[in-house]
């Protein structure tokens, strides 16, 4: 059974044409969805500031304590009184919270990032003392949080031996296992170049900070050294909810800020080389994944493609100065036998070692360890930390 919060409003016929065989369990976000007067009080800008101080003096991170609803709550806590579970799997700390302490069956928790960490950053980064000083505040609470869902939970799955260090800091006592992020290669399949101007394409939901400040780096420190050698150069900024900042970005020549877009393929088949500017974040980037089963050219930062098995000049290429990052994709835009080298490269890569089938499996591994610890079946040595 899936019991997830439906925040983006999908139709639940959608996702159960995804999921056939898995019963659903959706859960509306109210100050998405309500109507009437709360709804819009919910979604006006000064209600949201006026959540935002509250959060200042709550002992729950303000990411976390953004999306709590104590309906939500019930309503999981009367699901696993009223029926049989073997195993929970939580997907990320944000749900983390609506679990009855302890539990009642085994928990597994999945994380793609480290919180605490993003958060630290986050804090280091803020303008003036005031602001850096909240931040680090709610920082300190997010690193609290995170370290009581790891040590609750009875294995902790993360996706890059990098989070890993990160995690065992938290709880150094807890099991945990490495299972990378994966890709759909039949859904994600090579498609030949079809723009006739060069593209620029990047993907990724842009109101996750990491994602808008890569953008506004790219578009403000990047982009105009591309432009003085290809001035009819295309830049597609494609992802759900772009700040105003990154929405600003569309209003110069070229660039293309699409917001929500259903399928992200015909964008992604028209890169002339698909960029990944990101300076912060943890996990492994999905969007390096699917680019590269796509068999597309991809410049990144090294912090963007951290946690994957990706040899720079070999699957794609690795820059981090501005300088460097547009020599990079220019390289690249004058040479498309380099950019097939590169892109067929990448898909082997993919095929090889981030099919989903094959990780799958993996977590299949790690669910029989933790419902059966003293049975037969045991994990892969590399997947055990």
């Amino acid at each position: 059974m899936l019991w997830a919060i439906n925040r983006r409003g999908v139709p639940e016929e959608e996702i159960a044409a995804l999921l056939p065989d898995c019963e659903l369990a959706l859960q509306d976000w109210p100050p998405l969805t309500q109507g009437g007067i709360k709804g819009r009080i919910g979604r006006s800008g000064w209600y949201r500031q006026l959540q935002r101080g509250r959060s200042l003096f709550s002992p729950t991170p303000a990411a976390i304590d953004k999306i709590y609803h104590p309906n939500l709550k019930l309503s999981l806590q009367k699901l696993l009184a009223e029926r049989r579970f073997d195993l929970t799997h939580v997907n990320q700390i944000m749900v983390w919270q609506y679990l009855p302490q302890p539990a009642d069956v085994p928990v597994i928790l999945c994380k793609d990032n480290v919180w605490a960490d993003l958060a630290e950053v986050e804090a280091e980064a803020a303008a003036g003392i005031l602001s850096r000083r909240i931040k680090q505040l709610d920082a300190d609470r997010m690193r609290r949080y995170e370290t009581a869902a790891v040590a609750s939970s009875d294995h902790c799955v993360v996706v890059s031996k990098a989070d890993a260090v990160l995690v065992r800091q938290l709880a150094p006592a807890a099991p945990m296992s490495v299972i990378p992020n994966g890709v759909d290669i039949d859904y994600f399949r090579p498609s030949p170049e079809t723009a006739e101007r060069p593209h620029l394409v990047f993907t990724g939901a842009m109101g996750w900070p990491p994602n808008a400040d890569a953008m506004l780096y790219f578009g403000r420190e990047i982009l105009p050294c591309i432009q003085s050698r290809f001035p009819e150069v295309q830049l597609f900024i494609v992802g759900l909810h772009p700040p105003e900042a990154v929405k600003a970005l569309g209003q110069q020549p070229h660039v293309h800020v699409t917001g929500f877009v259903a399928d992200v393929r015909p964008y992604m088949a028209d890169a002339s080389v698909y960029i990944v500017p990101l300076r912060s974040g943890s996990g492994t980037r999905l969007k390096i994944l699917e680019a590269l089963a796509m068999g597309k050219a991809v410049v990144s930062t090294r912090v963007g493609a951290e946690g994957l098995d990706v040899v720079d000049g070999r699957h794609l290429l690795l820059a981090d100065e501005p300088e460097e990052f547009a020599a990079a994709v220019c390289d690249l835009l004058q040479d498309p036998t380099r950019r097939q080298a590169l892109g067929q490269a990448g898909r082997a890569l993919v095929e090889a070692d981030y099919d989903w089938k094959a990780i799958a499996a993996d977590l299949d591994r790690v669910y029989h360890q933790v419902v059966q610890p003293k049975g037969e079946v045991s994990l892969h040595p590399q997947m055990t930390i």
